[in-house]
């Protein structure tokens, strides 16, 4: 995929984010779409023109729909089979830093902790809000990270993510529901970044490799 600036798309588009806000009627969607990169699928064929109008169907950068249904609902197809992903392109100029270098550009953390439901080897999500505010998501899942779509942590989480996104120190989420796997003995927080030695005390608490590979477990020992 080649890459262009989302700042420069969103700055241009930013009215059609807040025509799909209004007409929802949910606050803060605007910032949950731009957050997750979304863009209206017209643009896909060609057809997105200047005229500013209400988008019911958005993409995400790794091929996933964001849909405005019947009642005004919102309906997530992942991997959406009817996207043209030919036509995707990327704009996140920093998806091939490492973990650690993004967390430096990031200004709030997700963090979710819990055990595989099968084989109980831990299982991590991390999802950074970047300066320019941006997700950028990773999971360890069967002892690898990886980067996913800030839509796959579900729109309860996004939704609890950024109506805390101002928090000052670390809230603990209440979100039951499985992200991205199902998952046993599930505990998730929110932090702003760089964390505080207290969130740090508590990261190595639940998972120790999580300092490890964020490259801060020396800074805190």
């Amino acid at each position: 995929m080649r890459t262009i600036s989302a700042e420069h798309f969103y700055s241009r588009y930013e009215k059609r984010l807040k025509l799909v806000e209004a007409f929802t009627g949910q606050k803060d969607l605007a910032f949950l779409m731009r957050a997750c990169r979304l863009k209206p699928e017209t643009m896909l064929s060609g057809k997105l023109g200047d005229k500013t109008i209400l988008h019911k169907w958005w993409f995400d950068e790794f091929g996933n729909s964001f849909k405005i249904v019947k009642n005004k609902r919102i309906r997530i197809a992942f991997n959406d089979l009817e996207l043209n992903k030919k036509k995707i392109i990327g704009t996140d100029l920093y998806e091939t830093l490492p973990i650690d270098k993004v967390a430096k550009m990031a200004k709030l953390v997700y963090l979710l902790v819990g055990k595989d439901e099968d084989t109980f080897q831990p299982h991590v999500v991390m999802s950074f809000l970047g300066i320019d505010d941006f997700f950028r998501t990773y999971a360890l899942i069967y002892g690898e990270w990886k980067m996913y779509a800030p839509l796959n942590l579900g729109m309860d989480v996004l939704k609890s993510i950024i109506s805390n996104r101002d928090v000052k120190y670390f809230i603990e989420l209440r979100n039951k529901k499985p992200v991205l796997y199902p998952c046993v003995s599930q505990k998730s927080w929110l932090s702003f970044w760089p964390p505080s030695k207290k969130f740090v005390s508590l990261i190595k608490e639940r998972n120790e490799s999580v300092l490890e590979v964020l490259n801060i477990a020396k800074e805190n020992k």
